[in-house]
């Protein structure tokens, strides 16, 4: 909402919260950031605030508000804090970067984050103020650049790499690998924070707690010159089990020289992403761990020699006791046949989990606590046979527990 009405934002709706809409703010704090609708005044809509909001239905605005005041510049000042601001306004981004002396984008949120070129009208963005240290963003009330700041742009990187995550209809686009002759180890002009997103959704980043234990979320992770290999561990969050497919754009501008693995740290298996540049899993827990390799033929193999099991292994079920369901994990360390099967107590076969062929790497297998009838089973002690093609054999105990 433009101007500084210093209306309620809950003026703008009609019926209950929490059933017809629902209002947060983002206090910018490293934790507990997103303030409820709580009535308090920080919900009044002054000089460039702006808020999460969800909303059933429509949502029609007719106001009349009063327009932001002017400093003897012209310009508005929107207050800022340190850290995460979520701020609005209509302008073009390149102008208040200029007046300002910063080169930090804004960005944009539908449905997922990306970088925005403009301030649109009634729209919120998110602006990193961590390293800026503004106390305030000066808007020009016309668009009159004022000095001159150095952009840095991706465009500057000697060669980058966009990951996408794609889980149904959603896409997150906002993590970049790469490389560039001034870039830093740590943190610098390339490595950008990512905003933190409201809901559920499946996030991409790269986790950085050693540039910033405080925002340790990032969007690119641009590195200086490789010499013999380098990695990139970024990380995904996602609380449901649905596939994610992980696509890796423009793998042909890293030089020809170089090989390029993608490692599943969480499976314990690897992808040539020269062959193939699109990966599918399923998560299976929160947050699944990842690292691009690029390098020469002898730095990689020495990486990926270590990712596969050693051996062949049936890790415990969890939860153990269980109700309704349970996983079980096991290690492959080459191709192989297996079976997995479950027992009762008297020997007798409950319900066959897998019989065939398994890759090589760590897998999850769920078992609903069904036999092969598809009816559940009574409380009680199982047992868990692990067998492989080679003969070895593994069993646990596991307690369903009504």
């Amino acid at each position: 909402m433009p101007g500084c009405s210093n209306m309620g934002i809950n003026s703008f709706f009609s019926g209950t919260q929490k059933q017809d809409w629902q209002i947060y703010w983002d206090n910018g704090a490293t934790t507990n950031h997103f303030i409820q609708y709580d009535g308090s005044d920080k919900f009044n809509y002054s000089v460039g605030r702006a808020f999460w909001v969800l909303q059933k239905g429509k949502w029609n605005i007719n106001k009349t508000v009063t327009a932001a005041p002017l400093n003897a510049a012209g310009e508005v000042e929107i207050p800022l804090i340190t850290g995460w601001n979520l701020v609005t306004k209509s302008i073009p981004w390149a102008t208040i970067k200029s007046l300002n002396g910063i080169s930090q984008p804004i960005w944009a949120y539908n449905g997922s984050f990306s970088q925005a070129s403009d301030f649109k009208p009634y729209e919120g963005y998110y602006l990193d103020n961590t390293n800026a240290g503004l106390s305030v963003l000066r808007v020009p009330a016309a668009t009159v650049l004022a000095r001159s700041a150095r952009s840095i742009r991706m465009a500057d990187a000697t060669w980058r790499v966009q990951i996408k995550l794609t889980a149904g209809e959603f896409e997150d686009s906002a993590a970049w690998l790469g490389v560039a002759e001034t870039a830093s180890p740590m943190i610098d002009q390339f490595n950008l924070r990512k905003p933190r997103a409201q809901g559920s959704l499946p996030s991409i980043y790269f986790g950085r707690n050693e540039w910033d234990p405080n925002y340790s979320t990032f969007a690119p992770d641009i590195r200086p010159s490789i010499e013999r290999g380098e990695s990139w561990e970024f990380e995904i969050y996602s609380n449901q089990r649905e596939p994610i497919v992980l696509t890796f754009d423009a793998i042909d501008r890293i030089p020809a020289e170089f090989k390029v693995y993608l490692v599943d740290e969480t499976s314990a298996r690897y992808l040539d992403l020269r062959e193939n540049s699109q990966y599918q899993f399923k998560p299976v827990t929160e947050i699944s761990k990842f690292s691009p390799l690029a390098g020469d033929d002898e730095a990689l193999k020495e990486k990926l020699s270590t990712v596969l099991p050693e051996e062949f292994a049936l890790g415990y079920n969890f939860p153990n006791p269980f109700n309704p369901a349970t996983t079980i994990r096991l290690a492959i360390p080459a191709k192989s046949g297996i079976d997995l099967k479950i027992d009762n107590i008297r020997g007798e076969l409950v319900r066959v989990l897998h019989s065939g062929i398994l890759e090589a790497g760590r897998h999850w297998i769920n078992w609903d606590g069904t036999n092969e009838s598809g009816r559940h089973v009574a409380s009680g002690l199982y047992l868990c046979q692990f067998v492989t093609q080679t003969g070895i054999r593994t069993v646990s105990k596991m307690i369903l527990m009504k």
